[in-house]
């Protein structure tokens, strides 16, 4: 008699517990093949080094030979609206080397070029290892330049000569 009263508390309860598992997550990646995901992309900011989320920079994905990813068409630029946005990238068995940088440019060869007129805040990360078993990049970005401002007050008595 007990067994009859289980059966029909199995079979209510199975779908629950079916749909309970089906969630929005993506299947665990198979077959050496993964795509690309960003976690988060930030710097170290402001007087008080709290990290700051970094919402338009670009990346470079490079093999173990300095050559460029397979698939990859670099510089991908990678924006954040609602979540990251960037070209697809299909990571393998063949490891990756992913560099940041901000603010987005194209690179014309192997040299970002640099301004020091505008005073722009250039940041870049270090190597983020990755393929397709370890394929979540959490960027994290250096300053390459200090940005400095000077405000001088001073009176008609004054003169200030920069060249």
């Amino acid at each position: 008699m007990k067994i009859d009263i289980y059966k029909p508390v199995v079979l209510f309860l199975l779908p629950a517990v079916l749909a309970g598992c089906s969630g929005e997550r993506e299947p665990f990646p198979q077959g050496g093949k993964a795509g690309l995901r960003i976690e988060s992309c930030s710097s170290r900011g402001g007087t008080d080094g709290s990290p700051t989320l970094v919402k338009d920079f670009g990346m470079v994905l490079l093999d173990d030979t300095g050559g460029g990813y397979a698939g990859a068409v670099n510089p991908l630029h990678v924006t954040y609206g609602e979540g990251w946005i960037f070209p697809e990238v299909t990571l393998t068995e063949t490891p990756c080397r992913l560099f940041a940088f901000s603010p987005f440019a194209a690179i014309p060869g192997k040299e970002l070029p640099l301004s020091l007129v505008p005073q722009t805040d250039y940041l870049a990360s270090g190597e983020i290892r990755l393929d397709w078993q370890n394929r979540s990049a959490d960027i994290g970005m250096e300053h390459l330049l200090c940005l400095l401002e000077f405000t001088i007050e001073g009176s008609s008595a004054c003169t200030l000569s920069v060249e």
